[in-house]
């Protein structure tokens, strides 16, 4: 009896564990045959990018060693006997011992230098080497005067690096003079690189490159013997334009060559090792498919018994129950067992399924009769069916067209609509919801959630808060409104509530409105805004930069004119010196006004919170009028009222500038008659200070009041003719009054005069802010003292010696901050005065280093540095602070301010 007989005879379980046998060795066959290469391949690919990663690595360290090797350089070069070598030819014989010194530390403290050269364009006119020293003589170096890092071809220096750093000789600028070093590979492949081990694992090699960017090995027979069979057969086969590392018989090869330098780094690793890691691999996955097969086979074994258990006890149950069930059946029972007991479960079935079937045809006429007698009380109760769905067809109808209502209803709106159950489905959605989303009707007629997102989202710019959203909504009933931005640019607004439906939530209604015009509006206006912003801020800083430019001039010609006051002067002569004076005075108003105008337009006014004495300060501004009021014969007084403080906090500069406009004004605009001042103090929560100017003049309309404090406007045109000005006195003092949280108000009357009063808080000072106040009264003169002048313009260095010699400082110039600093280190200053603008080192810069070099000698008095400027935008002022300036003087610089500032100095420093 052939296999395939015993197969057919054998019973159903055997057939079974054998065909699941087959299928099992075949699966883990191949399973084994395909792990194997994609290991293999995984590992080669791990062995690349590992090899080429560690050459970049490699390449990048050899970089930064190689500046910074350039670095040493400069600063070496730097040093003064390198200087005084190149700058005095005479002095060689005397300064060459000392450069012999400092270049042998140098290169005992860097073994990698080979010599170290000074240059003159190609020429090296002087080289220090080890173990001899060669004077000064021309050796040619071709090609190198403008290389910081490059190859020496020519021998005997084939294959050496050569570092060259510019050099600046004082007094020889125009010439090339250079400091240059050459190394020697092997030393920096040991300083780098230095291999060891039997297997050489991850070994790099340091490769110079010539003109043609071909390798070139100096000193070969000192390089690690592993290297030797890589220079022979890997390295001359490499190409730069390979991508993966070169594979040879015994090893992988990779190099990467600097983009800018003539030189590249190798790095290899054996080949033996994937063949080793490879070889594991597949030992272990043999290992695993053979264990998966012996489990496999067990486990077949197993599901083989059990699926054929139910089958034979199906069979067993199925003859017993037959034979219980049909005990008159006609069949032989003795055969029926032994055709069971020799063939299998399957057979014993069919043939019970026959003998069954017999019977079931027999019972069939049976039934057959009955279902006729059934059938006409069926056809009574399809009557009335039919009936009843009649009467449901009638109110499907009317509930057809109530949706058809809403459905129209919902097409004419103009936003999208869309209506989602708790399962995820779409259950309604308007076309203008499809038109907005641009989303295909085929995909609006599968009614899927998900369909529709996978269309919506990538049109979104932020698709994964979407998604959030829409998530965290469906998780509660709560209503939502929100906007979402397109990719394209446009924007939804997105409206979302829960459906409800016999008070559970059946779903949720999404809204969906394109707002995309109107915030387009908001984007142009918001546009329109920012320019105008930008064209404000620009203007005042122009301005501001003008104001500048004339104050620097401008302090010459003050300052010049204060030293002309203190000489004797004939009646003719003086009455011209006085007129200059008030037009040089006249001047400085206007670029004041202008420049504060443009401070305050880009928001770079500061405000102080100093003591002040209000009555003081209105008694100064009178005398500063006296003069013109009388030449008018105009009665110029003031009234300050009881209960006006002695003293208050505020910025005492501005409330002086505030009223100086308004007196000025005031007797500008009087012909004849009064200019009075009135101060007194509104008790209160916060408490108001009070000033009122009010004057007999002819008086404002009222229809011009409304544009008095606007910038470039007067009440009548021919003002400017008549009495000159710009317009932004008042502007400006409106400003001032609101920046210092005050009011400024005017009444007036044609013919009759007008009044402006002006409110600012009072907060009374503490007692130690007044002692200090007294005590910069008292210590406005100070001893001689020794100052250090720092300052550019040769008019204003005149001006400020002028103004300090003339109260007894002896005075030392310095004309910017590097000479500045070379004074400051060799002598000692009790103050300096430090322009702020100057060329090579500005004064910002100046004071940092000084306080620095103080924080170094650990000097716990800093000597005090009072900064000068024309510049008095508040970044200047903020900066002058950080950097340790006690306080900055704008120019043009007056002598009392000077004297003052110099006492304040000169006390804190005590």
């Amino acid at each position: 009896m052939n296999l395939l007989t015993r197969l057919r005879l054998s019973p159903i379980r055997l057939k079974l564990f054998f065909v699941a046998s087959l299928l099992m060795a075949l699966v883990v066959g191949l399973f084994t045959t395909f792990s194997a290469l994609l290991t293999g391949e995984a590992i080669r690919i791990h062995m690349d990018q590992a090899l080429q990663q560690r050459t970049l690595l490699a390449l990048q360290s050899t970089t930064r060693f190689l500046e910074s090797q350039r670095l040493n350089l400069a600063l070496l070069g730097s040093t003064p006997a390198v200087r005084v070598y190149l700058q005095n030819p005479a002095m060689i014989s005397i300064s060459q011992p000392g450069l012999d010194t400092l270049f042998q530390q140098e290169l005992d403290n860097k073994p990698w230098f080979s010599s170290i050269m000074l240059m003159h364009g190609d020429l090296v006119v002087y080289r220090h080497r080890h173990p001899t020293l060669i004077p000064h003589q021309g050796i040619e170096l071709f090609g190198l005067a403008e290389q910081p890092i490059t190859t020496l071809e020519n021998d005997p220096y084939r294959g050496e690096i050569l570092l060259r750093v510019p050099l600046i000789i004082p007094h020889r600028e125009d010439e090339p003079y250079a400091i240059a070093a050459r190394i020697n590979p092997s030393q920096l492949q040991l300083q780098l690189f230095q291999t060891g081990g039997e297997d050489h694992v991850g070994s790099i090699l340091f490769a110079p490159l010539d003109h043609n960017n071909h390798p070139m090995f100096k000193d070969v027979d000192q390089i690690d013997p592993h290297w030797q069979q890589l220079l022979e057969q890997g390295i001359p086969q490499w190409a730069w334009h390979h991508q993966r590392p070169l594979q040879t018989k015994s090893f992988y090869l990779h190099g990467r060559r600097h983009a800018i330098y003539p030189f590249a780094v190798f790095g290899h690793e054996p080949v033996s090792i994937k063949r080793t890691i490879i070889t594991q691999q597949i030992f272990i996955l043999v290992a695993v498919g053979a264990a998966l097969l012996a489990v496999g086979l067990v486990g077949i074994s197993r599901m083989s018994g059990q699926i054929t258990a139910p089958i034979t006890q199906l069979a067993n149950e199925a003859y017993q129950r037959v034979h219980q069930a049909l005990p008159n059946l006609d069949i032989d029972h003795q055969r029926l067992n032994d055709r069971r007991d020799r063939q299998n479960e399957v057979v014993t079935l069919g043939t019970l399924l026959d003998l069954l079937l017999d019977e079931l045809l027999r019972h069939t006429q049976d039934l057959t009769s009955r279902v006729q007698a059934q059938t006409q009380d069926l056809t009574q109760a399809n009557a009335r069916l039919l009936e009843e769905i009649e009467q449901r067809r009638t109110a499907e109808e009317e509930l057809r067209e109530h949706q058809e209502l809403l459905h129209d209803i919902l097409e004419t709106s103009v936003d999208g609509f869309l209506v989602v159950d708790r399962k995820g489905n779409v259950t309604h959605s308007n076309q203008r919801f499809a038109q907005m989303w641009q989303i295909p009707e085929s995909i609006i007629m599968q009614q899927d959630e998900s369909l529709l997102l996978q269309h919506v989202l990538p049109q979104l710019s932020h698709p994964h808060s979407f998604m959030a959203k829409v998530n965290g909504l469906y998780e509660d009933d709560q209503f939502s409104l929100d906007e979402l931005m397109f990719r394209d640019g446009r924007v939804f607004e997105r409206h979302s509530r829960p459906l409800y439906h016999n008070g559970d939530m059946v779903g949720r209604l999404w809204q969906f409105r394109d707002i995309t015009r109107e915030r387009e509006q908001q984007r142009q206006l918001q546009t329109a805004k920012d320019r105008a912003e930008s064209a404000n801020a620009a203007k005042s800083a122009f301005l501001a930069t003008m104001s500048h430019e004339i104050r620097t001039p401008l302090n010459g010609i003050i300052g010049m004119l204060e030293h002309l006051r203190q000489e004797p002067l004939e009646a003719a002569l003086k009455e011209r010196f006085d007129l200059i004076c008030r037009s040089s005075e006249v001047l400085l108003d206007l670029l004041n006004n202008i420049l504060d105008f443009s401070k305050i337009e880009a928001d770079q006014l500061r405000f102080e919170s100093i003591p002040y004495r209000p009555k003081q300060l209105i008694q100064d501004g009178i005398e500063l009028h006296k003069l013109l009021a009388h030449e008018k014969g105009i009665d110029l007084s003031c009234h300050c009222h009881p209960n006006l403080p002695s003293s208050s906090m505020g910025d005492p500069t501005r409330i002086r500038q505030i009223l100086i406009n308004l007196v000025s004004n005031a007797i500008k605009f009087t012909e004849t008659g009064y200019v009075q001042i009135e101060a007194y103090l509104e008790e209160g929560a916060p408490a108001q200070l009070h000033i009122n100017v009010s004057d007999s003049g002819s008086g404002i309309p009222e229809a011009q009041l409304a544009q008095l404090f606007t910038p470039f406007t007067q009440a009548d045109g021919s003002i400017s003719r008549r009495h000159g000005g710009t317009g932004l006195g008042l502007a400006i003092s409106k400003r001032l009054v609101e920046a210092m949280y005050g009011q400024i108000s005017v009444t007036s009357q044609v013919g009759e005069g007008s009044s402006f009063l002006m409110t600012i808080p009072h907060q009374p000072p503490s007692q130690a802010l007044l002692l200090e106040q007294g005590m910069d009264d008292l210590l406005a003169v100070v001893s001689s003292l020794e100052i250090l002048l720092v300052e550019d313009d040769p008019i204003n260095q005149v001006v400020a010696r002028g103004l300090l010699q003339r109260e007894g400082h002896r005075v030392t110039l310095a004309k910017d901050g590097l000479e500045a600093l070379d004074l400051f280190q060799l002598d000692r200053f009790d103050l300096i005065l430090m322009d702020i603008r100057m060329p090579r080192l500005n004064g910002l810069d100046t004071t940092r280093r000084i306080r620095a070099r103080e924080r170094g000698h650990g000097v716990t008095s800093p000597i005090p540095v009072i900064g000068l400027t024309a510049d008095v935008l508040k970044e200047t002022l903020i900066e002058g602070d950080e950097v340790g300036m006690q306080e900055i003087i704008t120019k043009p610089v007056r002598l009392e301010t000077l004297k003052r500032a110099i006492a304040r100095a000169m006390h804190h420093k005590t």
